[in-house]
């Protein structure tokens, strides 16, 4: 028996991607959906043969941050909570991902693979200014921003044997100053309370 759902606070809205099918069969496409802050049902924001995944939003709840491969591979984009006016941020023929808004909504930091592997990167909200946060021979994925705007969580292979999973490191959020905060390896998501 699936349990009834709860309601989220009145401001809270949740946004998320799911596999379903495509437009006009075909298999199945990751598409972005949102729930209003009564939490009670789920409204599909793209409706499209591509992968629209990692959906962020800002902290305005205004924008949604994601990345997709209507481009035909995965660049950044924003969108408004109602699925319109979307906005291409990135154009690098590598992979861009792993969107994560800053605090104030003024810049965006990401995955990219644009130099060879993947690396984080920062750029404003409006895609100009791509800065290259960090640079080793690791993997470097999964970046979030802390609520203060001072640092930014990753996960990083940097330190550990290949196939064995990433682990937390921890930088300034110009780049600066990073440092191992986990030991375990295979983690993963790093997420920060508000």
């Amino acid at each position: 028996m699936i349990p009834p759902l709860v309601p989220l606070p009145r401001y809270a809205r949740l946004v998320f991607h799911g596999n379903v099918p495509r437009l006009g069969g075909g298999g199945y496409s990751d598409e972005i959906f949102t729930t209003p802050g009564n939490g009670v049902s789920a409204s599909r924001l793209t409706d499209n043969s591509f992968s629209d995944i990692k959906p962020r939003l800002n902290r305005e709840a205004t924008r949604i941050a994601f990345a997709s491969d209507r481009s035909g591979n995965l660049d950044i984009y924003t969108m408004d909570t109602a699925g319109g006016d979307i906005r291409r941020l990135t154009t690098d023929a590598a992979v861009d991902t792993d969107p994560f808004w800053s605090p104030e909504g003024d810049k965006i930091v990401f995955t990219s693979r644009r130099d060879g592997q993947a690396e984080i990167y920062v750029m404003s909200a409006d895609g100009s200014a791509v800065t290259r946060l960090t640079s080793n021979a690791g993997e470097d994925t999964r970046p979030a921003w802390s609520p203060d705007g001072a640092r930014i969580a990753f996960v990083s292979t940097r330190d550990v044997a290949a196939n064995t999973g990433g682990r937390i490191w921890l930088m300034d959020a110009n780049g600066a100053n990073p440092h191992l905060l986990s030991t375990a390896t295979g983690s993963d998501n790093p997420n920060w309370s508000p």
